[in-house]
């Protein structure tokens, strides 16, 4: 019933709301009908949108944006470059766009990163928050 990306979504949404943050998710997942994309795009849905929102200002940031993937394989090559996805690139562009308006985005791939980076936010701890967070998407 539930993929192991919904579980670690769980996981991460409770351990936040359990710290004191304040987390949205926007509904964003799956293949949709012409009709539903364009219903999708009128209520506000933004391709692309990140998994996590934690609306909390911490570390200087407004906010945090956490794409959560079960794999750091299934978002960048040996390279450490993206990978080539339409999907990827939308949830790229999505977390850069935050960056324009002093928020703090990333991909997570596991609980412990999750949770880590929860836990730097949460207690302004901006360097390891960065250090974690592996900044280095800023585009």
């Amino acid at each position: 019933m539930f993929t192991e990306e919904d579980m670690l979504h769980i996981a991460l949404l409770n351990y936040a709301r359990s710290i004191g943050l304040f987390v949205i998710h926007q509904q964003n997942e799956g293949r949709r009908t012409r009709s539903e994309a364009i219903y999708h795009k009128k209520m506000g849905g933004i391709r692309g949108a990140s998994d996590l929102i934690i609306l909390n200002a911490r570390c200087g940031y407004d906010s945090l944006f956490m794409e959560l993937k079960t794999s750091k394989d299934k978002v960048f090559k040996k390279d450490e470059k993206l990978k080539k996805s339409d999907t990827l690139t939308h949830q790229m562009n999505f977390i850069k766009k935050g960056y324009k308006h002093n928020i703090i985005g990333c991909f997570c791939w596991s609980f412990d990163m999750g949770k880590e980076i929860l836990d730097a936010y949460k207690n302004n701890d901006k360097s390891h928050l960065e250090k974690v967070a592996q900044v280095n998407i800023y585009g």
